[in-house]
């Protein structure tokens, strides 16, 4: 969406900087996405009452195929040819536009609506839903599937969409998924769950130990990939090194025209011709930035905008946002907001809202992110998620008021360290098996574990591995030695007996030796020895004692 489409105003400094900025970052274009196609022949099914669906399927039987389906009520046959009339109660129903699948009880037998049409079809293409309680409960429903309930000019919109939608049509794939950095399970252990839990559409679902996106449910929420810590799944229109780029240019042209006090007014792009009355209303430093959608920006690209030299960032949605993408972007920017408040910056420099009033109230006057001088950074932008995030808190903290050694962030923050219970833990090893960004490693040939918190996502999938149940994770941002690879915990070789190799750990040896003493094949003293014992040397005395006999 072009920004310069705004009448902007030019009273002040600012104004004239702010087009000279919003003209030079328009001319930086965006990489195109890949596109996800759908395909609707016009095969339409109206579901609810007999007063309900048979005057609508008689206005759209011209134009689209239309099954009735009565699923309560008095069952009605009309006297027509135009459309056809079953009856029953749906028992399942999933898909999108074009490819609606359902299952359908009448008394006691199941069946495929779509094969009752006048030339019979696996699938549905279109769905008209007057139930009480919709067919999906998701917070956005697929593509082609309208439930206008009793709301008269939601149904009118609803079929003249309907009519339009017949043909092939194409939408962008809004997303990119990168399985080898996925944090979502290992070994059967399910780790993160972020994405899957701020899916609005239910696109993204767990096989295994990853997940699974399907692009046409996938409407482009963002969601996902804000709350993603890895970055495996990221946004792709645009990419996050293409909003970083804009961004960059658009803040450094800004102030070398003249600026200052920049504020980054994200908004959906929904919200284009709503903006052109509020800008006038609005500082002249406030720079509109399009997207199309807020949840899609996340903590990388806001920390980013900071280091940038922005000393606001304003998050602008619309009213219908779902509940679960502001429930994730509020989530992130506590985050956030827990890190620069502890650096020193302004604690009121990041808003999220949808209430116009609210906006004009809290951007009223000119922010200032620093209470001192700031240097503005000029790292390129990138698509990897947790390089970006470093490369922003860095600069952030490199130039703070304030720089603490380390930053307390709420539960569930993508950066923190583990604690390991030495009473319980047994060097097993099973956490660095599972362990998705290699934050944790082994001692080589000696029983230690290791633990480096630059890479540590939080993920808990070590702490849900661990057979003796001794780690724990606590969120926090350490600034001078996360990158230092340190110790967490080590234990004494335990030597074998007879040859002295050491082959396990004295807690492990000591651990087996209890839980086996009360056993039949261990009950004298000979046998109990020989848990003592490496693996070589325990046949070894295996085969002597039966020579022996």
């Amino acid at each position: 969406m072009n920004n310069l489409s705004f009448d902007l105003l030019q009273t002040t400094q600012h104004g004239k900087a702010r087009l000279q900025a919003l003209t030079v970052a328009e001319q930086i274009a965006y990489m195109p996405t890949t596109l996800v196609e759908f395909n609707s022949a016009g095969r339409l099914l109206i579901v609810g009452t007999a007063a309900q669906t048979l005057p609508i399927a008689q206005r759209l039987s011209t134009s689209l195929s239309c099954l009735v389906l009565i699923t309560s009520g008095e069952i009605v046959i009309p006297d027509t040819h135009a459309f056809i009339v079953l009856a029953g109660k749906i028992q399942s129903c999933t898909g999108f536009l074009g490819q609606f699948e359902l299952s359908v009880k009448q008394a006691n037998t199941l069946f495929n609506p779509a094969t009752y049409y006048k030339q019979p079809a696996q699938y549905i293409d279109l769905i008209l839903d007057f139930s009480e309680n919709s067919l999906f409960s998701r917070e956005i429903p697929p593509l082609g599937y309208f439930a206008p309930k009793n709301d008269s000019e939601a149904l009118e919109k609803a079929i003249l969409d309907l009519q339009e939608a017949v043909g092939t049509f194409d939408k962008p794939k809004f997303f990119n998924y990168l399985q080898n950095i996925c944090a979502h399970g290992n070994s059967g252990k399910v780790g993160c769950t972020n994405c899957i839990n701020a899916c609005p559409t239910e696109a993204i679902i767990s096989i295994g130990d990853k997940i699974a996106v399907n692009p046409n449910l996938c409407q482009g929420a963002g969601s996902c990939a804000t709350v993603c810590p890895t970055g495996a799944i990221h946004y792709l229109y645009p990419k996050p090194s293409d909003t970083l780029t804009k961004l960059r240019k658009l803040l450094k042209t800004y102030h070398e025209a003249g600026g200052t006090h920049a504020c980054i007014l994200f908004y959906d792009e929904i919200l284009q011709a709503r903006l052109d009355e509020l800008l006038l209303q609005l500082p002249e430093s406030v720079l509109p930035f399009s997207v199309e959608e807020v949840g899609s920006v996340g903590i990388e690209i806001w920390l980013a905008c900071f280091a940038y030299g922005a000393d606001k960032i304003v998050l602008f949605t619309k009213s219908t946002t779902a509940p679960m993408v502001k429930t994730a972007v509020e989530t992130q920017l506590s985050y956030a907001i827990a890190l620069i408040t502890a650096l020193g910056y302004a604690d009121d420099a990041l808003l999220f809202t949808a209430d116009e009033a609210y906006l004009l109230e809290k951007n009223a006057q000119i922010s200032k992110f620093s209470p001192q001088a700031f240097k503005f950074a000029s790292f390129a932008g990138l698509d990897e998620k947790r390089t970006t995030l470093k490369l922003a808190i860095e600069h952030l903290y490199q130039h703070a008021p304030q720089q603490p050694e380390l930053i307390a962030l709420p539960e569930g923050a993508p950066f923190g360290e583990i604690h390991v219970n030495s009473e319980a833990c047994t060097l097993c090893m099973s956490c660095v098996v599972v362990c998705p960004s290699n934050a944790l490693s082994d001692g080589q040939n000696l029983p230690q574990l290791h633990f480096n918190e630059s890479l540590c996502v939080q993920c808990h999938l070590c702490e849900r591995t661990c057979p003796e149940s001794a780690i724990q994770l606590q969120a926090r941002y350490l600034f001078q030695q996360r990158e230092q690879t340190r110790l967490l915990y080590e234990e004494p070789p335990f030597c074998c007996i007879s040859c002295g190799k050491p082959f396990a750990t004295q807690s492990v040896i000591r651990r087996i030796i209890d839980k086996l003493k009360g056993h039949k094949m261990f009950q004298d003293e000979v046998a109990l020895k020989r848990l003592e014992m490496c693996e070589d040397c325990r046949v070894r005395d295996l085969f002597t004692v039966e020579r022996s006999k």
